[in-house]
């Protein structure tokens, strides 16, 4: 999903920087959760750290919903469009 959501986000002009960026940034977080999860479970125990990520997915989830353009049946140039207004 995230692979293909990333370029649809972006127009034409800027896609491969963004993409970019987008990417390092994914790695980044993917790094720090699995540095981090360990140390979560020798502190919080498992239900802690379970109920911690769960919170983030709720919290990454209502972002998409609400700041994630639909994109679906758009050209690109539409696409473009939503992020000109």
């Amino acid at each position: 999903m995230t692979w293909v959501m990333i370029p649809e986000l972006f127009p034409t002009y800027m896609r491969g920087r963004a993409s970019g960026l987008c990417t390092v940034l994914l790695w980044g977080i993917n790094i720090c959760v699995g540095q981090f999860t360990p140390m979560m479970f020798e502190g919080w125990g498992g239900t802690g750290t379970f109920v911690f990520w769960m919170i983030m997915d709720f919290i990454g989830a209502i972002s998409i919903a609400k700041f994630a353009p639909e994109t679906k049946g758009k050209t690109l140039e539409e696409i473009q469009a939503l992020w000109t207004k």
